[in-house]
């Protein structure tokens, strides 16, 4: 389980930089959902939330498809390699901007 709070605080410290210097508007991620141990896709816009971003085991759910929601906003997002092909994906047919995305990269 170290290896998943190593990645969440880092996710943590990206995401709170985008914020704080204005990058981004919004933080598409995983966080704790309603039901106890839960996770389930976030969205983040105060620095002073982004102590609710999780990775764990069970960020399961598929971020990318959030990005057409933003489309015409600068947002980042928490990409697992299925998201970051689903990125590329919607980069090639102009679906997204690259500009407007940054991309937060799990390995």
């Amino acid at each position: 389980m170290k290896r998943y709070d190593e990645i969440t605080k880092e996710i943590r410290k990206i995401a709170k930089e985008l914020l704080e210097n204005n990058k981004v508007e919004k933080v598409i991620g995983f966080g704790k959902g309603l039901i106890l141990d839960e996770i389930t896709p976030i969205f983040i816009s105060k620095v002073e939330d982004v102590d609710r971003l999780e990775f764990t085991p069970e960020a399961e759910n598929s971020l990318a498809k959030y990005l057409l929601n933003y489309k015409g906003r600068n947002v980042a997002i928490v990409a697992k390699p299925c998201d970051s092909r689903a990125i590329a994906s919607y980069l090639s047919e102009n679906l997204i901007n690259r500009d407007e995305v940054k991309i937060i990269g799990i390995n």
